[in-house]
């Protein structure tokens, strides 16, 4: 009697917990994280404090990502830009190309692509997140990974 008992009581206890859903919050999605650099040196910040980063609702409407520039705390010093907005612009509203505006004229082109998960799915995913970026390209290529990481969130290095 005692082994039956024994035995229901571990099945039950089983069961429970493979049954049990991971009710966490999800977290934010990582922001997309741009360090524009001039011969490996930060550019100045007159400059960065300029930069705007835009896309075209519709092919024809211009439109700024409302959030983009200087990255807080030691970001901003270190000349990082940054935007969490484009996170749902891309994944939610499938819009992928971006443009970097720097003072002066010159653009760089931005393909930015991140994913909407339902919450289940997301819960799988190594950000636990509903937008898990998934790609970043710039002027067509993959930009190289700057050793600063805050938040161990990837730092896209731009070299002009």
């Amino acid at each position: 009697m005692k082994f039956i008992y024994s035995f229901a009581l571990g099945f039950a206890a089983v069961a429970v917990l493979s049954c049990h859903k991971d009710t966490r919050d999800l977290k934010s999605p990582e922001p997309l994280l741009l360090r524009p650099v001039h011969e490996d040196a930060q550019l100045p910040d007159a400059t960065l404090n300029q930069m705007s980063l835009y896309y075209f609702q519709n092919q024809t409407q211009k439109k700024y990502v409302g959030d983009f520039g200087r990255a807080a705390g030691t970001g901003y010093q270190q000349g990082i830009l940054s935007s969490t907005d484009i996170a749902s612009l891309s994944a939610i509203e499938n819009i992928k190309t971006y443009y970097l505006a720097y003072p002066g004229g010159d653009v760089d082109t931005l393909t930015v692509d991140y994913q909407h998960l339902s919450d289940e799915d997301a819960r799988q995913n190594d950000c636990f997140c509903n937008l898990p970026q998934i790609s970043v390209r710039v002027n067509g290529a993959v930009p190289p990974i700057d050793t600063l990481r805050p938040n161990d969130v990837p730092v896209y290095l731009l070299k002009k």
